[in-house]
């Protein structure tokens, strides 16, 4: 299979769901029912109960992606606190809360015909999600950005430097529970290119 070229950064456009946006959001098809069914029934009732925000991904106005954010806090072990540091602080350690906050990924979708002939809108995605993350971070604690991945979608996230929680409550799952460091070097470097 030949390698699709990416679609040109310049042409998306990112904007959070709307009431008016029914009619498109019908067209939608990423080829998976369940993320699909999401974006056509459950994204505006979730807005309004502000449990999710949907972001659309547009690319010269053509709906091409979706990605649905949401609060979140996960445990890690002591190791993976040791690790998260910042500057000129050590990381946090065994005294400190084991919980630590965070914006999940809810829902991430790209239309099956763009997908097939370029890529980089997932990236693309994820991107927008990290800085509405970093934005959040500037009010409220919010370290990471997690995701409970479909199967086939692991190798996407851990290209992109996502790392699996190892705490037992998520090791038997049947999506991983993965975790990007939104303050770690190489992220701020590829979230910012």
């Amino acid at each position: 299979m030949p390698s699709r070229p990416p679609a040109e950064r310049s042409l998306y456009k990112f904007r959070p769901l709307a009431e008016g946006d029914r009619t498109e959001l019908e067209a939608f098809a990423c080829g998976d029912e369940d993320l699909d069914d999401f974006i056509r029934t459950d994204a505006l009732r979730y807005q309004a109960h502000r449990t999710a925000q949907t972001y659309l991904a547009h690319h010269d106005a053509r709906l091409v992606g979706y990605v649905a954010l949401m609060a979140d806090a996960v445990i890690l072990t002591s190791g993976e606190r040791r690790k998260l540091k910042a500057p000129s602080v050590e990381g946090l350690g065994h005294q400190d809360p084991e919980y630590v906050p965070a914006v999940k990924v809810a829902r991430l979708a790209v239309c099956a015909t763009f997908r097939e002939s370029n890529s980089g809108t997932g990236t693309e995605l994820v991107r927008i999600a990290c800085l509405l993350a970093l934005q959040a971070s500037r009010s409220i604690g919010c370290r990471l950005l997690t995701v409970d991945a479909y199967a086939e979608a692991v190798g996407f996230y851990e290209g992109l430097g996502f790392v699996h929680n190892s705490a037992k409550q998520y090791r038997e799952r049947d999506r991983p529970s993965m975790r990007l460091d939104l303050f770690a070097n190489e992220v701020q470097s590829w979230i910012f290119e």
